[in-house]
């Protein structure tokens, strides 16, 4: 499915496992509406849609499982779905490019004009009437203000065999760039850019399989865990907290104080307990 395209256009991006040792991402967007190619779009899980309502957001998938379904039903989620939704032409289409080489389910895009188009169809809000969700503290500048346990200008761990994850740290633009795949730049394809980030976000919970046929993986994302903030190429271990599955997500430093991340995008890895305990730093 590779490249993906308008990533680099996210202020958060979330990775999570999803069925094996696939993952996928959820890009959250403020300025989605300029985007002028969004995609691949693929079929959404209960764990982005936990995330997504600690947001408070309107989410764009192509399908979904049973169980995602189930919780977008319960708590009436705002989405666009360009599988089992009638929109109007145009809020999804299909890459004629993309399916020249590759299969069909890599092939669904959207764009900012389209997905304007879907809330307007779907008749949502798109602001929100209160400001009383927030899933992050961010600081008003660039800063050192908390103490980090270590420098930290190489991150790398392992998402599967073939699929290494490394930031490296970019002193002059004080930001990590992303590589995938062991050691491959991780590039939007609209514009040829690799990713970077301001905050590198890890953290750990706990998986299971789901038992079904299609090896979905449940991951508990309510409760509490450890976690490590990168940032200014240092190292801030967190505790995360979610109190329900509808509530926003939020990171604490150990002392018990909220932890406040540097103005900038934001990548937030969600992995297993083992996969945190062989993160490696340099």
């Amino acid at each position: 499915s590779l490249p993906q395209e308008g990533i680099s256009n996210a202020d958060i991006i979330y990775e999570c496992t999803t069925e094996g040792l696939v993952t996928r991402l959820m890009a959250v967007m403020s300025d989605y509406e300029s985007v002028k190619s969004l995609g691949s779009v693929r079929s959404t899980r209960p764990c982005f849609l936990e995330l997504a309502m600690g947001h408070n957001a309107i989410i764009a998938h192509a399908g979904a499982s049973t169980a995602a379904y189930e919780m977008i039903d319960k708590y009436r989620i705002d989405n666009l779905d360009g599988v089992n939704m009638y929109l109007p032409d145009g809020v999804f289409y299909r890459d004629e490019k993309r399916l020249e080489t590759m299969s069909y389910e890599h092939t669904m895009m959207t764009s900012g004009r389209g997905i304007v188009s879907g809330i307007a169809y779907r008749k949502y809000l798109a602001e929100s009437e209160s400001s009383e969700k927030s899933a992050f503290r961010f600081a008003d500048s660039l800063s050192d203000k908390a103490t980090p346990s270590g420098k930290a200008d190489k991150i790398s761990f392992n998402y599967s065999a073939d699929n290494r994850i490394d930031y490296i740290y970019d002193k002059e633009n004080r930001v990590y760039l992303r590589y995938q795949y062991s050691g491959k730049p991780h590039i939007d394809g609209a514009n040829s850019k690799q990713l970077a980030f301001t905050n590198v976000v890890v953290l750990s919970c706990i998986h299971t399989p789901s038992g079904d046929a299609e090896r979905h993986t449940n991951i508990k994302l309510t409760g509490e865990g450890n976690g490590y903030l990168f940032t200014n190429g240092s190292i801030f271990p967190v505790i995360w907290k979610k109190s329900s599955e509808s509530s926003e997500l939020k990171l604490y430093y150990p002392n018990g104080e909220e932890a406040i991340l540097n103005p900038g995008k934001t990548f937030i890895n969600i992995v297993s307990e083992s996969i945190f305990s062989d993160l490696k730093t340099e």
